[in-house]
């Protein structure tokens, strides 16, 4: 019986996505149009372009994560810098027998 559904799956699913390139727009983008009627204005909201120059501009939500990132820095004394060691030997194994207690 399962691999009578799997033959049927395997029969049917190249003409789907067939179906799908003949409309030229795949589920994705199905998605991405219904969203975009409801969350267009505030995309547009979050990545507002600040004009630096004639060409160039910044959005204010750079300055925004730019801002933050270097109060929390002076905030918690510069913790990302000073424990930037002790992060690379978390993540290479160093202190991860620590919870062993052998007495």
């Amino acid at each position: 019986m399962n691999k009578f559904f799997l033959a049927l799956l395997s029969v049917f699913s190249p003409l789907m996505s067939f179906a799908n390139e003949a409309t030229n727009q795949g589920l994705d983008n199905q998605i991405n149009e219904v969203f975009a009627k409801y969350t267009g204005w505030f995309v547009n909201a979050i990545f507002y372009q600040i004009p630096i120059s004639e060409d160039a501009g910044i959005p204010w939500v750079v300055i925004l994560l730019l801002g933050f990132a270097t109060f929390f820095t002076i905030y918690f004394k510069f913790i990302n810098l000073g424990a930037f060691t002790t992060a690379i030997n978390v993540v290479r194994g160093k202190y991860d027998a620590i919870d062993d207690h052998s007495n």
